[in-house]
């Protein structure tokens, strides 16, 4: 058995991709059929199975294919194979039930291309995010879906802007940072002004969002990719900081740091199962100092089916994890 699959699961995937197959507790790690099918040999391949759920992902960021196994399936064969032949019932009844929205495989996601930044350009957002990173080594010019340029965005990807954001675009061309989230949905636009109470964030929303969209950092490492551990938070620089400066010892080791931008935990948790095919992980959650471990223990009972430990993280140094020095404490539940 491999997780939830009969061992002729394993037979059939060979036959298809050959030797470019690896198998971890939980994942099946292959050849992509879409954009990996022609690049020969290589140290390793980038479209994930989970073993604890019918459902694959491809990680690579410009391919990020994903959806039920019977997509696979018809890439591969050309035809959608009958599930039953390789999953054993009795284990998949008693693994987590992941009740996929059918709108989610027939919605087709736009990839959105963020315009360049230019050092010279912008000066004062620049430096409000050295200020944000505590003026460390990070390159603020290579941060991913970061948008500073708002109003060239929108032209550069030929989205037209509605007659409510035509009321404040300005406003926030002059005073935002954007973050694009993972999937493209929307763009998450943080106050460059440290004062500011009111306007502190905007969201835009780009295109239709089935399931909860997030703002990932990923390390490209063996372990990380075979992690069963994930780290989530509200706010965007809360997770930047505990990546970049590795607080918690688990920059290396983690699989992912996700924002939510909310505290929507239980919805962000749905979303990292069917996008990253992580089921039932350790989860480490990055908490504001004015959340009281209560509220965590209240909510526990209602991810208890969609995560294993849940580990509460606050810094106990002063505020969030944000802010220029952190010195963490851990509260398991």
């Amino acid at each position: 058995m491999i997780g939830i699959y009969e061992d002729s699961f394993e037979d059939f995937l060979r036959d298809h991709v050959g030797n470019a197959l690896k198998i971890t507790p939980s994942n099946i790690i292959m050849r992509c059929p879409w954009c990996e099918w022609d690049e020969g040999d290589k140290k390793h391949y980038h479209l994930h199975i989970s073993t604890r759920g019918p459902i694959f992902n491809c990680v690579r960021a410009e391919c990020n294919h994903s959806g039920m196994l019977s997509k696979l399936f018809k890439q591969l064969t050309g035809s959608a194979r009958d599930l039953t032949k390789y999953v054993d019932k009795e284990v998949l009844k008693n693994s987590i039930e992941i009740k996929k929205d059918k709108s989610i495989d027939h919605l087709k996601l736009r990839k959105f291309i963020t315009p360049p930044i230019h050092r010279k350009d912008f000066v004062e957002k620049i430096d409000y995010l050295k200020y944000r990173f505590h003026y460390s080594p990070v390159n603020i010019y290579d941060i991913h879906g970061l948008i500073v340029n708002p109003i060239e965005f929108f032209k550069l990807n030929n989205i037209e802007i509605n007659e409510q954001l035509k009321k404040s675009i300005d406003f926030i061309q002059r005073g935002y940072v954007g973050f694009l989230t993972e999937n493209h949905t929307s763009i998450v636009f943080r106050n460059i002004n440290k004062n500011e109470k009111k306007y502190r964030f905007r969201r835009v929303a780009l295109q239709p969002a089935v399931l909860l969209d997030y703002y990932k950092l990923q390390h490209d490492t063996e372990i990380c990719r075979n992690s069963n551990t994930i780290v989530i938070a509200e706010g965007i620089f809360d997770i930047f900081d505990a990546h970049l400066f590795n607080y918690m010892g688990m920059t290396e080791s983690a699989f992912a740091f996700y924002c939510s931008f909310s505290n929507r935990f239980s919805a962000l948790l749905k979303s990292i199962a069917y996008f990253d095919n992580i089921y039932r992980p350790n989860v480490v959650i990055l908490s504001d100092s004015n959340v009281k471990i209560e509220y965590y223990k209240r909510i526990r009972r209602f991810i208890k089916h969609l995560c294993n430990q849940v580990h509460i993280y606050y810094n106990i140094s002063g505020g969030d994890f944000g802010d220029a020095y952190c010195s963490p404490a851990k509260i398991v539940i």
